[in-house]
């Protein structure tokens, strides 16, 4: 565990970008498909987007699409990418904090420090605890099905 967070957090060090890397990878292939998008402006914050077989809504103020990926993963859909690119603005400053690489680095910031063997630990009399009791569950057993030939 030690050398896992020591690991990520030289990784993270080395990223260019203020995001990571595969969030960028994820925006670069929403800008790819923003040509298939035809944009209609209604004001600065509000669009509609209309696709080939398609039609969104984007609220670039309150960070929402009507196709909810932007909603759900924090990352700018390829409607939400041609409403930013339309305001002449970055999708990547629209991207979640969680995905930012400083979010990513306060993960890993708390250093775990190294153990020393059992044989240095000290000795304490209290009893060893016990594992949880078991109890059998209500209904009818489950029973073990061979596979069919």
């Amino acid at each position: 565990m030690m050398t896992r967070m020591e690991v990520n957090r030289d990784k993270a060090r080395q990223w260019d970008s203020f995001i990571c890397p595969k969030i960028k990878k994820v925006l670069e292939k929403n800008s790819k498909q923003v040509g298939e998008c035809i944009l209609m402006k209604a004001d600065d914050w509000h669009f509609q987007i209309m696709g080939p077989y398609d039609q969104h809504t984007v609220d670039v103020l309150s960070r929402s699409c009507s196709c909810m990926r932007w909603d759900l993963t924090g990352i700018p859909c390829r409607h939400v990418i041609s409403a930013i690119w339309c305001r002449n603005e970055q999708a990547k400053t629209y991207v979640h904090d969680c995905y930012k690489v400083s979010t990513y680095l306060k993960a890993y910031e708390p250093v775990i420090l190294p153990l020393t063997s059992q044989e240095f630990w000290l000795k304490c009399d209290l009893t060893p605890p016990l594992p949880p009791s078991y109890e059998n569950r209500l209904g009818r057993p489950k029973t073990n099905e061979e596979e069919g030939v």
